[in-house]
C-alpha cells in the first residue's frame, strides 16, 4: 500500500507523512511489514518484498546458473545459457538501493569482471 504525496503542498506532505510513518510502524509494529518514506511517498510492504527481489526472480529466472557462473564461457556447456551481456537498471529513489546492490553483489561475484555498474547521483 502506497500513500502518495507528489501533488500536495511540499511542506505539508512532509509532515503528514512523517507523522503517517510514525503512527504505521506503531500499529503495525507485530506484523512482517517494510514502512518507508520515499521521494514524495509513504509505503507499505511485505517484508522481503521489493525491486531487489524482483529483479533476483528475472535474473534467476534467465540466468539459472546465478550462483554457478564461475564457469568461463569457453568452457560452458552450450545448453546452459550465458550471462547477460547487459542489464540497465534504473532508478531515483532510495527504494532503489537494494536494487542496485543487488545487482552490484551478482556482478561483483567474480572479482576478473568489472561489474561496469556506475552510481550517477
Amino acid at each position: 500500500i502506497m500513500w502518495q504525496y507528489k501533488d500536495a503542498d511540499p511542506e505539508f506532505g512532509q509532515i503528514q507523512a512523517v507523522e503517517l510513518q510514525d503512527q504505521l510502524e506503531g500499529v503495525l509494529k507485530d506484523f512482517s511489514v517494510e514502512i518507508f518514506a520515499g521521494k514524495g511517498y509513504v509505503e507499505v510492504r511485505p517484508e522481503g518484498c521489493g525491486k531487489d527481489k524482483a529483479v533476483q526472480h528475472i535474473l534467476e529466472r534467465y540466468w539459472p546458473q546465478l550462483e554457478e557462473d564461475r564457469i568461463p564461457d569457453s568452457n560452458r556447456p552450450s545448453s546452459q545459457p550465458h550471462r547477460p551481456d547487459v542489464i540497465l537498471c534504473i532508478g531515483d529513489d532510495v527504494a532503489d538501493e537494494k536494487m542496485f546492490e543487488m545487482l552490484q553483489e551478482c556482478y561483483s561475484s567474480n572479482p576478473s569482471e568489472e561489474s561496469g555498474i556506475q552510481d550517477t547521483s
